[in-house]
C-alpha cells in the first residue's frame, strides 16, 4: 500500500532566484486520524513556459505553529523573508538562510513529453475566444493509466 501523501495548496508569490528560476511556498495538509496536520514547502520552477516545477524542499513548520500559510515573500542576497499566518489569528515573518533554503531543494522528476489538454471555451460573450491549453506534467514512470484518468478528468471537467 502506498502511504498518503500531503495535500499542496496555495501559498506566496513566486520571487526570481538564481538559475532563471523562481521560488515560493506552499502549505502542505495532512489528513491522519481526523486532524489536519499543516507545514510548508518551498518549491521551485521554471521561469519559461510551461513553468515546471524543477524541485521541492520536504515539508517543514515554522516555529512550531500549528496551521502555518505562507503569505508573503521577499529575497535580499543572503536571506529570504516568509510572512506567514497562524489559525487565522495571527501572523509572522520568518527570516530564512536563503543559501541553506536553496541547498535543501530536492529535484523533481518529470516525463520529458507533457499532455496538452484544451478546455472547453470560456465563458465570454465573445464566442470566438476559447481557453488555453493546460500542460499537465506527470511524475517520470507515472503509469499510464493514472496519466490516462488525469486527462480524461481534467477533460471532463472542461478545466
Amino acid at each position: 500500500r502506498v502511504p498518503p501523501r500531503p495535500a499542496m495548496r496555495g501559498g506566496t508569490p513566486p520571487v526570481r532566484i538564481p538559475g532563471g528560476r523562481y521560488l515560493a511556498f506552499m502549505h502542505t495538509v495532512w489528513k491522519r486520524n481526523g486532524r489536519s496536520l499543516y507545514a510548508v514547502a518551498a518549491y521551485a520552477f521554471s521561469a519559461s513556459p510551461p513553468f515546471a516545477i524543477e524541485s521541492i524542499t520536504p515539508p517543514f513548520t515554522l516555529a512550531g505553529h500549528a496551521t502555518p500559510y505562507p503569505i508573503g515573500l521577499v529575497a535580499s542576497k543572503r536571506h529570504l523573508l516568509l510572512s506567514y499566518g497562524v489559525a487565522d489569528r495571527e501572523w509572522y515573518i520568518a527570516k530564512l538562510d536563503k543559501a541553506a533554503l536553496l541547498e535543501s531543494l530536492v529535484p523533481v522528476r518529470t516525463d520529458e513529453t507533457t499532455h496538452a489538454v484544451v478546455p472547453s471555451p470560456t465563458r465570454s460573450t465573445d464566442e470566438s475566444l476559447t481557453g488555453l491549453p493546460r500542460q499537465l506534467h506527470f511524475f517520470r514512470n507515472a503509469p499510464d493509466g493514472v496519466k490516462d484518468l488525469v486527462v480524461a478528468e481534467v477533460r471532463a471537467r472542461g478545466s
